[in-house]
């Protein structure tokens, strides 16, 4: 009789056993099944990127996977976006965000709010005419933010953010007219304005400008 039993509970406990199991491998998920249409997800230069080029959309995609690290919207039609649009759709450990050519006109205040692991942003080729400084507050790894192209007339605000991992501000090719005076304070690295290069040396607070047709105006 005990035989008959022990053999009954080992004959239950292989079946449990392969549930348990088979149920810990399906609950592995794999980001790029999470890839709306339009966008081609894999890796790309060891980082889980989302190449989502000339592909339609007129807003951030909704979908995603929250690893993307790395976000290609170049060519697409998205004219504003709203506060909070990338930690909204999930996106809030992107490293590189690529929006040339994307027809954006309207950034507002708190778009990139919570990516704290943003570290390259290019919004070149754009229609951005204005621009709050302090809208990167919380991007405290970005390095490098690319502005070329766009008709960007004004930066407001007092500064841009302490960002201490900071290293390159392209500006080249925008209508900047006056720049805040201490609109660079806080940046210990290369700003690029018009064909000026502008080198700051935040510790002992001295400043090196490059010449060219985009000189710094005397506001600075």
């Amino acid at each position: 009789m005990w035989e008959e039993v022990r053999c009954s509970w080992t004959s239950l406990l292989v079946p449990l056993y392969l549930i348990a199991l088979g149920g810990a491998v399906g609950s592995t998920t794999d980001w790029t099944q999470s890839c709306p249409s339009g966008c081609d997800c894999r890796w790309i230069g060891g980082k889980k990127a989302a190449a989502c080029r000339d592909a339609g959309f007129t807003s951030i995609p909704i979908g995603l996977s929250d690893e993307v690290q790395v976000l290609d919207l170049r060519g697409n039609s998205i004219p504003t976006l709203r506060n909070y649009v990338f930690r909204d759709a999930g996106l809030v450990n992107l490293n590189k965000i690529k929006m040339t050519n994307c027809g954006i006109e309207r950034l507002e205040r708190h778009a990139f709010a919570e990516l704290k692991l943003l570290v390259e942003l290019d919004m070149s080729e754009n229609r951005i005419r204005e621009l709050t400084m302090e809208s990167f507050d919380t991007n405290a790894r970005l390095r490098e933010l690319q502005l070329n192209g766009n008709p960007l007339a004004e930066l407001h605000g007092i500064g841009f953010p302490p960002l201490h991992h900071f290293q390159k501000l392209s500006l080249r090719n925008c209508s900047l007219s006056t720049i805040p005076r201490h609109a660079f304070e806080q940046l210990n690295g290369l700003v690029e304005l018009g064909e000026s290069t502008i080198y700051i040396f935040i510790p002992n607070r001295t400043r090196t400008f490059g010449k060219g047709p985009n000189e710094i105006p005397n506001e600075f």
